[in-house]
C-alpha cells in the first residue's frame, strides 16, 4: 500500500481503517493490490462498500462528493468514476438494472453542478480529435486502442466532452450496421474507441467552435491524462 493511501485511511477512518483494508483485500482481483477508485487519488473501491455498509451511503453521490470529495477534487475522474460506484453500490444494496440506470443518470446530472466547462448551457461539444483523444486518455490512460467501450462508457465520456447523450442517441452508437448502410434494430454490447469518436465527429461536429468551447479544447489538452485537481501520489 502507497503511503498516501495508508495516510488518507489513517486521517479518514482512524481505528477502523483496519475494517476498510480487510475489505480491499477480500474485493483485491486474483495476485493484485488494492483497487483505486479514481487514478491518482488514494480513494479506494473498498471505500464505497464500506461506506454502503457502516456509514449510511445510499446514493452514489454520498460516496463521491460527500465521503471521498473526489467530485470537488477532479469532476471529470467523478464522472468516470459513477458507473463502478453503481455497480459496487448495487451489489450492496440489492438494485436491479433499473435502479442502476436511474442512479447512474440521477448521480451525472448532480456532477454536472461541479467545475466548467463540461457541460455548460450554451457550450458546444468538444469535437476535435485532439479533444476527443484526451476525453478518451482520461476514459483509459493506458491509450489501450483494442479496448471496447460499454454504453456506460460511451455516456461517461460524453459528459466529459460536454454534450451528454440521449437514450436514442446511446442506442445508435450501439446498432448494428446494417447491409444497407443503415442499423439493424439488435444491439452491440461494446463499440471500439475508433467507433465512437467517428459517431460522435458526425453527429456533434459543428464546423465553428465557440470562444467557451475553445477554453474547454485548452483544458482538457493541457491536463491530458491527469485532469484537473489536486494529486496524491
Amino acid at each position: 500500500m502507497s503511503a498516501s493511501v495508508a495516510q488518507h485511511l489513517a486521517r479518514t477512518y482512524g481505528g477502523r481503517a483496519r475494517e476498510v483494508c480487510s475489505l480491499a483485500v477480500r474485493t483485491a482481483p486474483p495476485g493484485g493490490s488494492y483497487v483505486r477508485l479514481a487514478r491518482g487519488y488514494p480513494f479506494l473501491e473498498a471505500e464505497v462498500i464500506f461506506g454502503v455498509r457502516s456509514d449510511w451511503a445510499r446514493k452514489p453521490e454520498d460516496i463521491l462528493a460527500r465521503r471521498t470529495r473526489l467530485a470537488f477534487l477532479n469532476k471529470d475522474l467523478a464522472v468516470l468514476a459513477v458507473p463502478r460506484v453503481v455497480e459496487l453500490m448495487g451489489d450492496e444494496l440489492g438494485w436491479d438494472e433499473v435502479r442502476r440506470a436511474e442512479e447512474v443518470k440521477g448521480c451525472l446530472d448532480y456532477l454536472r453542478q461541479f467545475g466548467v466547462p463540461s457541460p455548460v448551457e450554451g457550450v458546444e461539444a468538444i469535437v476535435t480529435d485532439e479533444g476527443i483523444k484526451s476525453a478518451l486518455l482520461k476514459w483509459d490512460y493506458t491509450g489501450d486502442e483494442g479496448r471496447r467501450m460499454t454504453a456506460w462508457d460511451a455516456v461517461v465520456v460524453s459528459e466529459i466532452l460536454g454534450s451528454p447523450l440521449t437514450e436514442a442517441e446511446r442506442k445508435e452508437i450501439f446498432a448494428v450496421p446494417g447491409e444497407d448502410g443503415g442499423t439493424d434494430s439488435v444491439s452491440r454490447v461494446t463499440v471500439s474507441k475508433n467507433e465512437f469518436s467517428t459517431w460522435w465527429k458526425s453527429r456533434r461536429g459543428a464546423q465553428s467552435v465557440s470562444p467557451l468551447n475553445e477554453i474547454g479544447e485548452q483544458r482538457m489538452a493541457s491536463e491530458r491524462v491527469q485532469g484537473s485537481g489536486t494529486l496524491f501520489g
